[in-house]
C-alpha cells in the first residue's frame, strides 16, 4: 500500500491528465491491462446517463466503451492515444480470466 500511496504523490505532471497518468501506470509499470470506460454524462435534468449509445444500458458507465473488453493492452502507446483522444474516459481494467 505504501508504494501505491507514494506513486500517487509522484504522479500529476504538468499538462497531463490523472486519468492518462493512472492508465499508464496501471499498464506500463503493474502490468495490468486497461481500456477507456464509457463514462457517465449528465443530461439537463440532473440526471446521469451511460455515454454509451444505447439510451436504456443496464449498466451505465461501468462497460467499455469501444473497443471492446478483448482490446484492453498494457502497450503505452495504445494507452495515450485512447486518453488523448477521449481524456475523460475512466480507466477500466481487464480483470477476467
Amino acid at each position: 500500500m505504501r508504494e501505491i500511496l507514494g506513486r500517487r504523490r509522484r504522479l500529476g505532471r504538468k499538462g497531463g491528465s490523472a486519468r492518462l497518468d493512472a492508465a499508464l501506470t496501471c499498464a506500463t509499470e503493474w502490468q495490468w491491462p486497461v481500456l477507456p470506460g464509457a463514462g457517465l454524462r449528465g443530461d439537463g435534468d440532473r440526471t446521469r446517463r451511460c455515454a454509451c449509445p444505447d439510451p436504456e444500458c443496464a449498466v451505465p458507465g461501468a462497460h467499455p466503451f469501444d473497443p471492446g473488453l478483448l482490446a484492453a493492452t498494457t502497450d503505452a502507446r495504445m494507452v495515450r492515444w485512447w486518453w488523448t483522444n477521449r481524456p475523460t474516459a475512466p480507466v477500466l481494467l481487464a480483470t477476467g480470466g
